[in-house]
């Protein structure tokens, strides 16, 4: 909080004397808690003064200032690094990861697993968060995930008989009710 003249406190301005016709400036700067919502943000301020004012009803005026949370999903994925096998066991780590500046909101991640691992063998290790595994179709979600927050999931199971190749490829996604630039 600040002003063009006079002094200020947490919520205060004293302008001192304001000559006739002239004007000052409050300034109010101010970080707003990640867990806001998409909500307008009013500001309201009133003037007073010890000099009788022949027109009352101009001294306060409200601002309103619409209010848009966007949080930064980051999703990370690591898997096998040497080369895979038919019939060996595999595992993935799943790290969703929000940077901010708000709050994420109805999290979803998502990952339809590669149809190399036999779907009987699949362990999900959820790391807090609700997953539901339909066939090789996985999908986790959390209600709300703080600024800087992450939740982890582990997914193992054993690379089908029949599997001829020797390298997988799968690819995980994560998005939220709360925009993401």
């Amino acid at each position: 909080l600040s002003a063009s003249q006079g002094s200020c406190t947490a919520d205060q301005c004293e302008l001192g004397t304001l000559p006739a016709g002239e004007s000052a400036t409050i300034t109010v700067d101010a970080d707003l808690p990640s867990d806001v919502t998409a909500t307008p943000l009013v500001n309201l301020a009133d003037v007073s003064s010890g000099t009788p004012d022949p027109d009352d009803t101009n001294n306060a005026a409200e601002a309103s200032n619409p209010v848009a949370p966007a949080a930064d999903l980051r999703i990370t994925k690591d898997g096998p690094t040497e080369p895979v096998v038919a019939g060996e066991d595999v595992s993935f780590t799943i790290v969703v990861t929000n940077g901010g500046l708000s709050d994420a909101e109805f999290v979803e991640m998502a990952d339809d697993l590669p149809d190399a691992l036999d779907p009987a063998s699949i362990s999900v290790v959820d790391g807090g968060t609700t997953c539901n595994l339909d066939g090789l179709a996985l999908r986790c979600s959390v209600p709300a995930l703080g600024v800087g927050d992450s939740f982890t999931v582990e997914v193992g199971g054993t690379l089908r008989s029949d599997f001829a190749g020797d390298e997988l490829s799968n690819e995980a996604t994560v998005s939220a009710s709360t925009f993401d630039p």
